[in-house]
């Protein structure tokens, strides 16, 4: 009942925002994040164009008020089909989100731990540990 409840509510504050009732607009009600803004955004990171990936961040996702635990489960999807980055990195970027997930839950401020998220993915997009992880020995 809570979750209907809560549905309707959204489809009346979508409605008494613009008129129309679409998916972009429940979309944006219900805080849904786009999976394409949080590819440019790692593209941006990974290309070395921080700022930009930043501006992106704050611009279309945190300022639009997408859910930041939805944001999480975003990111996660995106970085684990990123078959173009070397293991290392996605192991290390999903530690980064894990930690940034659970930072933000616990009333961190969104914001800094977002663009510290977007910071590491651009570091870690580099990171290669020869082929073995540190401890492992090929």
């Amino acid at each position: 009942q809570g979750d209907l409840r809560s549905g309707i509510n959204s489809l009346q504050d979508a409605a008494a925002a613009g008129g129309t009732v679409d998916v972009s607009t429940v979309d944006s009600m219900v805080g849904l994040v786009d999976q394409e803004v949080v590819e440019r955004i790692l593209n941006k990171a990974f290309g070395g164009e921080l700022d930009l990936a930043m501006h992106i961040l704050d611009v279309e996702l945190l300022k639009e008020g997408a859910n930041t635990e939805l944001m999480a489960e975003a990111f996660l999807k995106v970085v684990k089909r990123r078959d173009d980055l070397p293991e290392p990195a996605r192991v290390k970027l999903i530690e980064k989100l894990a930690e940034t997930e659970w930072r933000v839950r616990r009333a961190a401020n969104p914001a800094v731990q977002w663009h510290s998220f977007i910071a590491d993915a651009m570091v870690a997009r580099h990171l290669d540990f020869g082929g073995a992880y540190p401890g492992e020995t090929k």
